[in-house]
């Protein structure tokens, strides 16, 4: 793996509680549940390889049409944070070899932070092109991340 990465990639999948702070507006907590699947995809100089996140949080902020609780219309803020040593692999050495590059002593957490986002409507929900800021072992690069989201009869959200 060396101490350098070629690519890395962010997948997750989260089914996100309700905490309602407004008629349109409302914040959904990432619930650090068997729920949310979040994998840090990579490339080494020698293979392609990924990690399961075991520790993640955040929130986002969705904005709702004021007569409907599930006709989105954008998305104020997304933010999430996983921590590096929780990050599991089936191979102790990947495992190892990640901290190392990921240099976890110094930097404990990847975090990501939403700049902005434009919504579309897709069948079943809605796609997010979004852009923000993804900070790993003290660098932070804006990156392009689509979400697909749909919002569940539970007034949950699924975004993958």
């Amino acid at each position: 793996m060396k101490n350098t990465l070629k690519m890395l990639t962010m997948m997750f999948t989260s089914i996100i509680g309700l905490h309602n702070l407004g008629y349109s507006q409302s914040t959904y907590e990432i619930e650090n549940t068997e729920d949310v699947d979040m994998l840090l995809l990579g490339t080494s100089s020698i293979h392609d390889w990924e990690m399961a996140a075991k520790t993640v949080t955040g929130e986002a902020k969705f904005v709702f049409k004021s007569d409907s609780a599930i006709a989105l219309i954008a998305l104020d803020s997304l933010t999430f944070v996983l921590e590096v040593e929780d990050l599991e692999s089936d191979h102790s050495k990947l495992r190892k070899n990640a901290y190392k590059a990921l240099k976890s002593e110094e930097f404990e957490n990847i975090q990501y932070k939403l700049s902005s986002s434009i919504i579309f409507s897709e069948k079943g929900g809605y796609l997010l092109i979004t852009f923000g800021e993804l900070t790993i072992a003290g660098v932070t690069k804006e990156i392009e991340m689509d979400v697909h989201v749909v919002v569940n009869e539970n007034s949950t959200i699924t975004c993958t």
